[in-house]
């Protein structure tokens, strides 16, 4: 029996991943968007570049550039940027302020042809969601649980979460956010082990005080939001009573060893250059010195019924799970050390409920519930017919998902955007070219246009997202160049559609003797030769 448990898993979990494959292959050829590209320049500047933060500002020129903006100080602002390296090779920010360790990843699948570097990151994505699938057992693993039947009930808890759309969707697109979800499995499965072992043990177990220290890193190596999951960790082990660890010195400061060696190897930048704090700082003042203004149109209350509308099986698991947890540990049938997962999850869920501005920015909490109830339905005392009927009912549901899958219309919809892109792209470029001027050619998003096409067009930007205008981004500071549209100093100027610019603002470029061409993403604006 207990070689059934493994082999009906195992063929559970090939069966899902095999979903999740033919389902995210749909997509393989979709154009890589706004923040991909950016990722991918970030990652040909190679991982030194990255990992040192070579071509980055000092942690000090940050502040002080950053008070100058804050007091609108622009003489200061210009002073201080005459010193500052070239904004647009700054690391850093072509990783959007994120950490290194996806570059480290994605720097096995850049190649010399766009095209089928495209194909390469999109496999990256697939690669990467079958890593995902295999941390839910390795976290098993890791806490010292994994048996013939654990193995089967996180096997069908992998493959559920794995083939859920909301999870299908996070791994469609380049982003942190799984990396993360990969890096928070392993960690609640490092820290669920640490407490049980030092909350056993008279003498502290050194060895999982160092694990700890590195799975403390990954999460820090792949996304910022680990501030929350440490910060969520903590108020849970002080929630379930075992504050104790919070003052093992001694096990602490061994996993602060651990923690700075690994950063050190991956991310030298953060400390030396300081770019995890100037990570925070940033997104300190867009969300409190800028009023939140990129995240006001985020519902609290929507956001959440729409979720769980669209996905009532999963948050009901998850609900069931929990009241499980609660009840096993009520009865003392169970260390409350099991709860742990279910509090950091929903921590990081509550956490980021605020910025929720995607379904993908949930996806670690997601994972981290799930992981735990995987871990409560392995080792709680149902008997264990309930465990097999509840983990069938999941597989049931994902043959359901599966053979309701119209595999057939995504890849005709993923052909249709991709065909709209790229011959917008190739509209774009035949404009430019066939105007002989020398003048330069402006777009919203010019490093996507430079990405596909042979264009070296300059970036457009919006200075607002609230009152979007004509500016640029020159000395890291945005500058109005409304005067130099007026005076015809660009023969092209390419706006998206989803910029939502003013109708005064595309009036006024008609006003001022541009042609409008409008194509499927793009509205484009050229002057005619005379």
């Amino acid at each position: 029996m207990r070689h059934l448990y493994t082999l009906f898993g195992s063929l559970i979990l090939l069966f899902a991943l095999f979903f999740f494959t033919k389902n995210q292959y749909t997509s393989h050829s979709y154009p890589l968007n706004w923040d991909e590209v950016d990722y991918v320049e970030a990652t040909k500047l190679g991982v030194l570049t990255n990992a040192l933060e070579l071509e980055g500002m000092g942690l000090l020129s940050y502040i002080e550039l950053g008070i100058a903006k804050v007091q609108k100080d622009e003489q200061k602002i210009a002073q201080i940027s005459a010193n500052l390296p070239d904004e647009s090779l700054d690391p850093l920010l072509k990783r959007h302020l994120h950490p290194t360790l996806p570059i480290f990843y994605w720097s096995f699948f850049t190649d010399s042809d766009v095209q089928q570097e495209v194909s390469n990151f999109r496999w990256s994505n697939i690669i990467l969601g079958w890593l995902t699938a295999l941390s839910f057992i390795v976290g098993l693993w890791i806490v010292g649980k994994l048996n013939p039947f654990s193995y089967f009930c996180m096997s069908i808890i992998a493959s559920f979460f794995i083939t859920q759309e909301l999870v299908l969707v996070s791994f469609a697109l380049l982003n942190y956010h799984v990396f993360h979800l990969l890096a928070t499995i392993l960690y609640l499965g490092i820290l669920v082990k640490y407490i049980e072992t030092e909350s056993s043990n008279t003498t502290s177990n050194f060895k999982h005080a160092y694990l700890l220290g590195v799975g403390v890193a990954i999460l820090f190596l792949t996304l910022e939001m680990a501030l929350v999951v440490v910060g969520g960790s903590f108020l849970a082990i002080i929630l379930i009573g075992k504050w104790k660890l919070l003052i093992d010195f001694a096990s602490l400061g061994r996993a602060l060893v651990s923690f700075f060696v690994t950063l050190l190897l991956f991310w030298a930048g953060a400390i030396i250059k300081g770019a995890m704090i100037k990570s925070w700082f940033n997104y300190a003042y867009r969300i409190f010195g800028n009023r939140n203004a990129e995240y006001e149109r985020v519902s609290l209350l929507e956001n959440w019924i729409e979720l769980v509308k669209t996905t009532p099986i999963l948050f009901s698991l998850i609900i069931l799970g929990f009241l499980l947890v609660i009840y096993t540990i009520y009865k003392k049938k169970l260390s409350s050390v099991y709860l742990v997962p279910f509090l950091v999850g929903l921590i990081y869920a509550i956490a980021m409920t605020p910025f929720m501005i995607h379904s993908v920015y949930l996806i670690p909490s997601i994972g981290m519930l799930l992981f735990a109830c995987g871990l409560i339905f392995s080792e709680s005392k149902l008997h264990h017919y309930i465990k097999i009927g509840i983990v069938f009912s999941l597989f049931i549901v994902i043959v359901f998902n599966f053979s309701t899958t119209d595999f057939e219309q995504k890849i005709r919809k993923t052909k249709i955007e991709n065909n709209g892109y790229l011959g917008d792209f190739d509209t774009i470029e035949k404009i430019a070219i066939n105007n002989v001027s020398k003048k330069p050619v402006l777009v919203t998003g010019a490093h996507i246009i430079n990405y596909y096409t042979s264009l070296n067009s300059q970036e457009l930007s919006r200075c607002s997202i609230a009152s979007p205008d004509f500016c640029k981004r020159q000395n890291y500071a945005y500058t109005n160049i409304e005067n130099e549209i007026r005076n015809k100093k660009y023969k092209v100027i390419v706006i998206l559609k989803w910029m939502k610019y003013p109708t005064e603002k595309i009036s006024l470029l008609k006003e001022i003797g541009y042609l409008h061409q409008e194509l499927t993403y793009y509205d484009v604006f050229y002057l005619q030769e005379n």
